[in-house]
């Protein structure tokens, strides 16, 4: 039985820092090709996934683990990173497997010696794409997330969409782009960053001159795109192209010059009051049958090379990838975050 008992209990802290939490107790009985662990207790889980997806993958991953207790915590990248680090440095943990779209956040937690690094010694590896973990961090990607650029179909001809990001420069697309509030969603932070290591402070100068919509967050930001409020934005793509499977009037470009592909890591929290389950959890997640489910879901791509697509979406080696060094994202917020509030919020 799926309940939502934690929901209120933090509901009093605002803002996105927790929208739900969805615990399972014992799942509905075992499918056939599944074999069962035993253990019993909890394990408890910060991730950035949408709180329908958490609600399915919780269900799902009863199955293997009937016994287990999995708690998932949901909020979006950015203040699942905040929550975690306000955490430690109070010196209190308050989850055993954290997840989210934002490697130099991990990269940060890594150099503060928060993570377990087991997870990242696991055999597992070796069927994941270069890129997708750290074994030194202690991290492996759950998911292959990309940035590209969504559109509706409705107020862009398939001929007009632009070919590259630069192209959002030019004044043809003046007053018809939307963005998210960096502050707020990790995909918008994640696009931002890119543009500037890309193509430099101008590209951004350019960019904020079109008179760019800050929708907030990420799913504001698609849904100004959906309704026509504006013609396009740059956004996480399996959240578009979920969009566009539902039957919103809206499409995702490849764009020429790369979709910007973000590892979106899983780790196991050091000296977590639960590390064993975690660790016993996360390779399950980390297997072909766990990324198989997550990908069927999220409608993300796995980084594992043994895992198909989501049906409909391209193969992550048919399309062009815009690679970036998120080791420095961390260190660099401040200075991007500067760029955004100069440029962006001049008034």
């Amino acid at each position: 039985m799926t309940r939502f008992p934690l929901a209120r209990r933090y509901a009093s802290m605002g803002g996105a820092a927790l929208i739900a939490a969805v615990l399972l107790g014992h799942a509905p009985a075992q499918a056939e090709d599944v074999k069962p662990d035993p253990r019993t207790g909890t394990v408890r889980i910060y991730v950035s996934l949408a709180t329908e997806a958490v609600a399915k993958l919780v269900q799902a991953y009863g199955k293997p683990f009937p016994n287990l207790k999995i708690e998932f915590i949901r909020a979006g990248s950015v203040e699942t990173i905040k929550r975690f680090t306000a955490e430690r440095q109070a010196g209190r943990i308050g989850t055993d497997l954290i997840h989210g779209a934002d490697p130099g956040g991990f990269e940060y937690f890594a150099a503060k010696g928060w993570l377990d690094k087991r997870l990242a010694q696991l055999p597992l590896l070796s069927a994941l794409r270069p890129g997708f973990y750290d074994k030194d961090a202690g991290w492996v990607a759950l998911r292959a997330t990309g940035i590209a650029l969504m559109y509706n179909t409705k107020l862009v001809k398939k001929d007009e969409v632009p070919k590259t990001w630069q192209d959002l420069t030019a004044p043809k697309w003046k007053g018809r782009i939307a963005i998210s509030d960096p502050t707020r969603a990790g995909s918008s932070f994640s696009h931002l960053y890119a543009m500037w290591k890309l193509y430099g402070p101008e590209h951004l100068q350019k960019l904020a001159a079109n008179d760019v919509f800050i929708a907030g967050d990420g799913t504001a930001t698609r849904n100004a795109v959906a309704q026509g409020e504006r013609d396009v934005a740059p956004v996480s793509e399996y959240d578009a192209f979920r969009m566009k499977q539902e039957g919103a009037p809206v499409d995702v470009a490849w764009l020429e010059d790369g979709t910007i592909m973000v590892p979106a890591p899983l780790a196991v929290v050091k000296d977590s009051p639960n590390a064993e389950n975690a660790l016993a959890l996360a390779e399950y997640m980390l297997s072909k049958e766990g990324q198989q489910t997550i990908t069927d879901v999220t409608f993300s791509w796995s980084p594992g090379t043994d895992v198909a697509p989501p049906q409909g979406k391209p193969k992550l080696e048919s399309i062009k990838i815009a690679n970036i060094d998120w080791n420095k994202a961390a260190d660099e917020k401040s200075q991007l975050m500067d760029l955004y509030f100069q440029n962006f919020q001049k008034n």
